[in-house]
């Protein structure tokens, strides 16, 4: 394996610093094998030049020093700041005993599903020590913490319930949430109020139907919290399901380890807490922990990770009970004490160096970047310099908030904090300077509002409008004016009726992934409007003046005279929008880019 990168001295091309997954996540065309290509090819392109942050190998065990190789294998011994065992309870000895221990007695495998004869004595006594941790009386055990959260979403979610969940909610919940209901409304990220607004919304027209709502106890792009407390209040108002998932702070946050949920006094308290074992418990595996006993029975029967996946293995079992001991044990304590005072160590050297750490200390330092160019080359650069940290971009988060993702762990020590800081900024700084050089092609002008079909269509008019029922239109049409940055129609309201621009641009921006995401720009002669009958609750996009806006406003009122006067043009104008729902209800499903779809 080669230890030397030569990603900073060759020229970069464009390509390998333009362009992120997103492009990628709809491949069109008849052959599946062959629309993968291009995204291939941009893939390779990255790795070749050593800007392709992806799909790592390890060549070490976990520790706060470790040898990563790139996927070519091409890499170096350095400071680790790419690992998620965040008390560093991979490398403790009873852990690794305990993996011998249940290795030699009951074996590697499970050999069964839950649902079936695939539990363990070791995993009947991890939900009990569960139990204990978390205070709840039932625990149902998973293979992963994705299908904790997928499983336990879609086996307790049907197609006629609602979902509220937070727009930076993880993947594996989104996914969930969209498998199990077309239902599902997107809130501002922490945001109790509107959480409350979109539960009164839905409890004014459907009183029926089950309502969950989902958050994180630790959310691991911006390292925040939530309130728990008052969100868990408003869904007990409104008849709905609280869903916490504790992947990133259960173990390594609060009193014996007890997360966001014992740091806020709620331990218990919550009505559904979900986890994985993968960050702090040194296994993969995960868990949904309940109050109720029916749940439990039910999540074993209709959770399908239950009945067709193996159940934990005796040896996984093994490592999470010692771990957990360890977790609520003085030593879990002190672990946590170092680990702790490493993140408020590591945000106060690199704020002194004017890079911005978002969120509160935890095992998560999300230090801002910004664009995405300025990543890659800062990501490569670090690497040299001996430093492994995890760089995430669009889609992951929003546009132009490229950011390393760097993961603590008790070990790292103050002058390794010390060189990680120096290096991050250097690396930083010189990817600023690189970009600086390079000359990058104007960006395209986006066209997605007739594939996405967030509401009307680009183009002079409506799909089955001709221009003389335009015409029409304009002539009782009322003109208005907004100045650069004013919002022609918000997310969330029912615009009066249709907008046509005449001059100037706006921006069409929709929440992808919890974040603002420029979907189109739309000039002259494009037709926006009338999002409220193209969702089931609310309009999905905002539209935003890109420079000053004149626009015909042509309200219902007219639109309703209109129609009396002439049947034919109410059928086209409906017709119309009839294509563009459809369009997005064929969109609605999928779940590689579900935010798009989003109501």
């Amino acid at each position: 394996m080669s230890h030397n990168q030569s990603s900073t001295h060759n020229p970069i091309p464009v390509s390998a610093l333009t362009g992120s997954m997103f492009d990628y996540a709809r491949a069109e065309g008849a052959d599946l094998i062959g629309r993968t290509r291009p995204f291939d090819n941009w893939r390779q392109c990255r790795l070749d030049h050593h800007v392709w942050p992806f799909s790592r190998i390890i060549n070490s065990a976990p520790g706060a020093k470790m040898d990563i190789a790139d996927e070519a294998g091409q890499g170096r011994e350095g400071i680790s700041l790419a690992c998620q065992d965040y008390l560093g309870l991979t490398s403790h000895p009873r852990v690794r005993e305990a993996a011998v221990k249940a290795l030699h007695d009951l074996g590697p495998h499970s050999a069964g599903s839950p649902a079936l004869a695939g539990n363990t004595s070791l995993s009947l006594l991890l939900e009990t020590r569960l139990s204990e941790a978390l205070k709840t009386e039932h625990i149902v055990l998973f293979p992963t913490g994705w299908a904790a959260g997928y499983g336990s979403i879609t086996g307790l979610v049907r197609p006629t319930d609602h979902i509220v969940m937070d727009q930076l909610a993880h993947a594996c919940l989104q996914q969930g949430a969209f498998a199990a209901t077309r239902n599902v409304f997107k809130h501002p990220h922490c945001d109790n109020n509107a959480v409350k607004k979109i539960l009164q919304s839905i409890r004014a027209e459907d009183k029926a139907n089950g309502i969950m709502v989902i958050t994180e106890g630790l959310f691991s792009m911006d390292s925040d919290v939530p309130d728990i407390a008052p969100l868990q209040d408003i869904c007990r108002e409104f008849n709905a399901t609280l869903f916490v998932d504790v992947a990133h702070d259960f173990g390594s946050m609060g009193e014996n380890g007890g997360g966001s949920l014992a740091m806020q006094n709620m331990l218990g308290k919550v009505d559904l807490v979900m986890g994985s074992f993968s960050k702090t418990f040194s296994s993969n595996g995960g868990f949904l922990a309940t109050s109720s006993r029916a749940v439990k029975q039910y999540i074993k029967f209709y959770g399908s990770p239950q009945t067709f996946s193996n159940g934990l293995s005796p040896v996984q079992a093994a490592v999470v009970l010692e771990a957990l001991s360890i977790v609520r044990s003085a030593e879990g304590k002190t672990l946590r004490e170092k680990l702790n005072d490493n993140a408020v160590k590591l945000r106060k050297r690199l704020e002194n160096k004017n890079i911005h750490c978002i969120g509160v200390p935890s095992a998560i330092v999300p230090a801002h970047i910004g664009s995405e160019a300025v990543g890659r080359i800062a990501w490569a650069y670090a690497q040299t310099q001996g430093v492994h940290a995890n760089l995430v971009e669009f889609p992951a988060v929003a546009v132009g908030s490229a950011r390393f993702r760097m993961q603590l762990m008790p070990s790292h020590t103050p002058e390794q904090m010390s060189l990680v800081s120096d290096i991050i900024a250097a690396s930083i700084d010189h990817a600023q300077q690189e970009v600086k050089k390079i000359e990058f092609p104007a960006p395209k002008r986006a066209r997605y509002i007739a594939e996405a079909g967030t509401f009307s269509i680009a183009g002079k008019a409506l799909p089955a409008l001709s221009q003389d029922d335009m015409q029409k239109l304009l002539s009782a049409a009322t003109k208005k004016t907004f100045a650069k940055e004013a919002i022609l129609i918000k997310e969330g309201t029912q615009p009066d009726g249709l907008f046509v621009i005449t001059r100037g641009t706006a921006t069409v921006e929709i929440d992808y992934l919890g974040d603002r995401l420029v979907l189109a720009e739309c000039g002259e002669g494009e037709v926006l409007g009338e999002m409220s009958l193209l969702t089931t609750q609310k309009a999905s996009a905002t539209v935003v003046a890109h420079t000053d806006v004149e626009a015909m406003l042509v309200d219902r009122e007219t639109l309703a005279k209109q129609v009396t006067k002439d049947p034919g043009f109410g059928t086209r104008f409906y017709q119309s929008l009839a294509i563009v729902l459809a369009n997005r209800l064929r969109h609605k499903n999928s779940t590689a880019v579900p935010s798009l779809i989003s109501g």
